[in-house]
């Protein structure tokens, strides 16, 4: 379950149901807490996101009741909650670079719970929320929920207008953790592209920019360094 906007889920809900998961509120303020405040490395990241899978696993066995009245509304809420936190991020991030970022793990995380959503079965939805649970520990899993609980953090941040440098700092964790289990979903067989719809003209403009900031950023060091590195595929 993917969750960014915590206030406008727990808004959807109905109020029976709601009732039921007000007490994941204050344990995921909390946990956002500690990251916002940081640092931010690997161990405390990891510790959070140990203290919010129990409330967000809540909170997607709550929304289970909204996939299935209305699936295609609930696809709908969600893009909208993820494009208003893009805005958000977009607004306190301080270069190009870390909006090209943050655009590409949502871009990811779009495909991936469009795949999802288009794919699993109202029947099946109780069934993977167990399954969900069972993976709590596997490594690959945890670097979704990390990446999630990241981009939770950077949100809150953004916020608070207190911490542009920590919001950056959450989303380059969130991207690191995306790729991670990008790559460990490939391994299985799914291949998901973040921008699905891309034209070949787009797809050349982007490369066309990483490579002027690559040209920007790197120093001439830099550049002798990785020509006498022995480098494979960067993909």
């Amino acid at each position: 379950m993917l969750v960014l906007d915590l206030d406008a889920l727990l808004q959807r809900l109905p109020a029976s149901v709601r009732a039921t998961v007000t007490w994941t509120k204050p344990r995921i303020d909390e946990g956002l807490r500690r990251l916002v405040a940081g640092p931010v490395d690997d161990a405390v990241l990891d510790d959070v996101t140990s203290e919010l899978m129990a409330p967000v696993r809540a909170l997607g066995h709550a929304a289970i009741e909204l996939i299935v009245s209305n699936r295609e509304e609930f696809r709908a809420s969600l893009m909208d909650d993820l494009r208003r936190q893009e805005h958000r991020l977009q607004a306190v991030l301080p270069d190009t670079d870390s909006r090209d970022t943050l655009g590409w793990v949502l871009a990811f995380l779009r495909s991936l719970f469009g795949v999802a959503l288009a794919v699993v079965q109202p029947s099946e939805l109780a069934a993977l929320d167990t399954q969900v649970a069972a993976a709590a520990e596997d490594e690959d899993f945890r670097a979704l929920m990390k990446t999630q609980v990241a981009l939770m953090a950077a949100v809150e941040a953004a916020k608070s207008g207190e911490n542009n440098e920590r919001c950056t700092e959450l989303v380059d964790v969130a991207f690191l953790n995306a790729m991670k289990f990008k790559k460990a979903i490939r391994r299985q067989g799914l291949w998901l592209a973040p921008f699905p719809n891309e034209t070949s003209d787009e797809q050349r403009d982007s490369l066309k920019r990483y490579a002027s900031s690559l040209r920007e950023t790197l120093t001439v060091e830099d550049w002798k360094t990785l020509d006498g590195a022995r480098m494979g595929n960067l993909r």
